[in-house]
């Protein structure tokens, strides 16, 4: 959120105060993004921030959608543009209406709902079938999420054909 405000004009400035954790945000206005996002009995939204900077002032053509007590904007939208941004995390557990947020993104986007971890991983080891073409592949492995991931899809796509190598 803070490189599209900074990027397309708005005001970001270091926070006062960083906010990390439970947070609650007043919505102000009216979006799609946050359609049907229900204030709770405080007439705020749980979210959960982590963020060290903060949108004072959101670019032209945006208006803010939301607001905490030390981040003016926390959520912002260019409607006509279809540009969205959070301050907050809404992929986790701990911003309840986290999924609302998304499915309303999906909607504005277009993109159906199709979508599955077991296609996806079907989809890219028939991908990876394709590319190697019954060649060998030599994997550096650093033991991080990434690439143990890319050596346990290869490994599935053309088995003992890879050989992974710890860097």
């Amino acid at each position: 959120m803070q490189a599209m405000g900074y990027l397309l004009g708005g005001h970001v400035i270091p926070a006062e105060r960083r906010e990390y954790g439970k947070a609650e945000i007043t919505l102000q206005g009216s979006s799609r993004l946050l359609q049907g996002v229900e204030p709770e009995a405080t007439g705020r939204v749980t979210v959960w921030m982590s963020h060290g900077d903060t949108v004072l002032r959101p670019p032209k053509g945006f208006a803010a959608l939301a607001q905490t007590a030390n981040c003016p904007v926390a959520a912002m939208a260019d409607e006509d543009r279809r540009l969205y941004a959070v301050q907050f995390h809404p992929e986790v557990v701990h911003t309840p209406q986290g999924q609302k947020i998304f499915d309303n993104f999906l909607s504005i986007c277009g993109v159906s709902r199709s979508w599955s971890m077991a296609g996806f991983i079907d989809t890219t080891v028939e991908a990876i079938r394709a590319e190697v073409n019954g060649q060998r592949v030599l994997c550096a492995l650093s033991g991080g999420v990434d690439s143990s991931v890319v050596a346990v899809l290869v490994h599935r796509a053309i088995g003992d054909r890879l050989t992974c190598v710890f860097v």
